[in-house]
């Protein structure tokens, strides 16, 4: 059975040897833990089932061999089962050691999962710099809580008892989003229908999804048409509602004029013919974004009124920096390289263990 877990047909002292090696390098490794439940007859824990597999090897081989591999493994000549005893404890030590080493490897893989995160916001708001009306999106990091990390089961203290060693923090997580509702830069169109918001505001507008169902939504998208029943429109074809909540139908034969308090005028006299729905909200954190350029309101969302002012004739651009995004999007590469060489650093240190210590 020795042989078989060894990998070949090798004398028995050489396949125990190999075996060891196995176990310290791969101690978590499901094949060798089930191969060992299985010879010594019940699931128990690793070590225990390495300690009755040897056990058994050492009443049922009383070779030189034998005696000889579980000494030099332990360091010095004594009997078989203090050097067993040894060898057990220098698996379990190595494999405590082990795990410390490794929780540097979950660090910089939990860093590479943050950065590509924020790598992926960057890149959407970098797709959206020309989108009218866009407000660019962030991402947090948040640290893993700190856990007070105590030493257990250490053969060099006495028995029963427990010593901090210190306090350990498993990485970074990824936070929550956020949006920048900054005021965008605001540009000249010279069209009728283009109308930009400035101060805190949105447009109200219509939304029907593919299956006809109705909801209102919110924009700061200003870029309108006209409708062939001469309806206000956006450019996906929601209507534009009024305050009073119904869609704003003009003349299309008639210019229009439009107000910074929003009023719609057309024809020779100043009586409005309708009026844009400029709606706000206490916070914005009971907002979220919804399709490409809408925004709906969550529960605990409240109104106020609106402070914002229309101009006809502009659009609001996207309240993003090109430069700026590309700095962080460098800033972030070379944090995502950082943590990948630290891992590269772990794999190489692993590989070390395995294909060279292994063999001694």
């Amino acid at each position: 059975m020795l042989q078989r877990i060894s990998g070949r047909r090798r004398r028995p002292e050489i396949a125990l040897a190999k075996v060891l090696g196995g176990c310290i390098r791969n101690w978590e490794t499901v094949g060798i833990r089930t191969v060992l439940q299985r010879i010594s007859g019940r699931r128990r824990r690793p070590e225990i089932a390495l300690a009755k597999v040897l056990g058994g090897c050492i009443r049922n081989w009383e070779t030189v061999g034998i005696r000889t591999v579980l000494q030099r493994i332990s360091g010095r000549r004594r009997r078989p089962e203090i050097a067993l005893a040894k060898v057990l404890g220098g698996c379990i030590r190595n494999w405590n050691r082990r795990i410390k080493m490794l929780k540097g490897l979950y660090t910089a893989y939990t860093g590479m999962v943050n950065e590509q995160h924020r790598m992926d916001v960057m890149t959407n708001n970098l797709a959206n710099a020309n989108t009218n009306g866009y407000k660019k999106e962030g991402a947090t990091s948040q640290a893993f809580n700190d856990v007070l990390a105590f030493k257990l089961k250490d053969t060099s203290e006495a028995a029963f008892t427990t010593r901090a060693v210190g306090i350990n923090n498993l990485g970074v997580k990824i936070g929550e989003g956020y949006t920048d509702y900054s005021q965008g830069p605001i540009k000249g169109t010279e069209n009728s229908y283009d109308l930009a918001l400035s101060g805190p505001g949105f447009f109200t507008v219509s939304y029907t999804n593919k299956d006809n169902e109705t909801s209102i939504k919110y924009t700061r998208d200003g870029s309108f048409r006209l409708g062939t029943n001469g309806y206000l429109m956006t450019h996906d074809g929601d209507f534009v509602l009024s305050t009073t909540g119904s869609r704003i139908r003009l003349n299309p034969l008639l210019d229009f004029r439009v107000d910074t308090s929003g009023n719609i005028m057309q024809g020779d006299d100043n009586i409005p013919v309708a009026q844009l729905r400029i709606r706000d909200f206490v916070d914005y954190n009971y907002l979220e974004k919804f399709g490409e350029n809408y925004f709906q309101p969550v529960d605990g969302a409240r109104f106020q009124d609106a402070e914002a002012k229309v101009y006809q004739g502009y659009l609001e651009t996207s309240n993003i920096s090109v430069v700026t995004e590309m700095v962080n999007m460098i800033n972030i590469s070379r944090a995502y390289e950082t943590n990948q060489k630290v891992i590269q650093t772990y794999d190489s240190t692993l590989e070390t263990a395995v294909t060279q210590i292994g063999r001694l």
